[in-house]
């Protein structure tokens, strides 16, 4: 079989030989090994069908099976050091904590030719074992939630910036993305916790306040509101409203005035009446002298506890040119699992 060859001037002139060029070698296939002829067929197939012998000043049989041999155990090396040094990398990865992995991604971009795509593809099925127990650690709270979400985070962003080459902060290997998932997961599963605890939590509030407003009844209801709620018809509102009536007796006792939310009537001058009037409501930070005694008597009548704050009421109307000031005191009492509050009038500002 006649094999087509390249010989270049400069290998022939070393050689001291006169043949150069496109050159034929006849040989037998039998005379070569398995991988001889695998490299053969493999390195012929160009436009020209022919073996570049480079660094080969003849072509003679002997000389393409040393070339063959020299060629395979050349590739064979370079293919040994590669793997090696996959290996190492691959390794010192895996050995990089959270943060160190981070930081080594700012070094590469996203995997995409051969060699980087086969490292990643080694990474996923070096790592799944110890992402496996990751994820196993971090079901089990093994990592804070505040990490996983920071993880989430930080990746979310690079992903969303991803076209930017700028901002890349991540590799998008297998790894990085079994991390998300593992991240997914925890958050996901302490969220649920989360939420199952407020319910938890609502749920006992809830029955405590029943269980409050039971026993108010049970103590101080009337006949009437006591039958009904033994039938199960007595309105909440209508305790609540009877409990807060109990709570703010002192004050209803001793004449304090309640305050009226202020309407767009008392601030619209119009005949008509149909200016827009914009409302607010801001803590007082100043107070007249007569403000002042009334304030200081609701405190001393208000309920152990009570929170008690002096707040302006101010309504606008610029159609009328016309703003409507007026004052109050809030005061606010928990009781049980009751927030409760009343507002009384102020004076007037001078």
């Amino acid at each position: 079989m006649k094999i087509k060859v390249k010989i270049y001037q400069e290998d022939a002139l070393r050689k001291g030989k006169n043949a150069y060029g496109d050159l034929e070698i006849d040989i037998d296939p039998a005379a070569l090994t398995q991988a001889q002829r695998d490299y053969l067929l493999l390195a012929t197939r160009d436009l020209y069908d022919r073996l570049v012998m480079k660094g080969c000043g003849e072509a003679t049989p002997e000389a393409l099976i040393s070339y063959l041999d020299y060629v395979i155990a050349d590739k064979a090396a370079k293919e040994a050091k590669e793997k090696s040094e996959h290996e190492t990398e691959v390794a010192r990865l895996l050995a990089l904590s959270d943060e160190d992995f981070k930081r080594a991604d700012q070094r590469y971009n996203i995997a995409r030719d051969s060699r980087i795509a086969a490292r990643n593809a080694a990474l996923q099925k070096e790592s799944d074992k110890r992402e496996e127990a990751r994820r196993q650690e971090i079901i089990a709270g093994l990592l804070a939630i505040n990490d996983a979400r920071e993880f989430l985070a930080s990746s979310n962003e690079y992903f969303r910036e991803r076209h930017r080459p700028d901002s890349i902060k991540w590799i998008e290997t297998p790894e990085i993305m079994n991390k998300r998932d593992i991240a997914l997961l925890w958050c996901e599963a302490r969220n649920q916790e989360e939420r199952l605890k407020i319910e938890l939590e609502e749920a006992a509030a809830y029955e405590r306040k029943e269980n409050q407003l039971s026993a108010w009844v049970l103590q101080h209801g009337t006949d009437n509101q006591k039958a009904r709620q033994a039938l199960g018809l007595l309105p909440e509102d209508e305790v609540i409203n009877c409990i807060r009536d109990q709570v703010f007796l002192p004050l209803t006792r001793d004449g304090f005035e309640r305050y009226e939310r202020m309407t767009a009537a008392d601030v619209c001058e119009c005949e008509d009446g149909e200016c827009d009037v914009e409302f607010e409501v801001d803590d007082a930070t100043e107070m007249t002298a007569d403000q002042y005694t009334a304030y200081k008597s609701i405190v001393q009548v208000a309920p152990e506890a009570a929170n008690i704050q002096a707040r302006v009421h101010k309504g606008k109307s610029e159609r009328c040119e016309v703003t409507l000031i007026r004052c109050s005191v809030l005061v606010t009492v928990v009781v049980g699992e009751l927030t409760l509050s009343r507002e009384y009038t102020l004076p007037d500002p001078e």
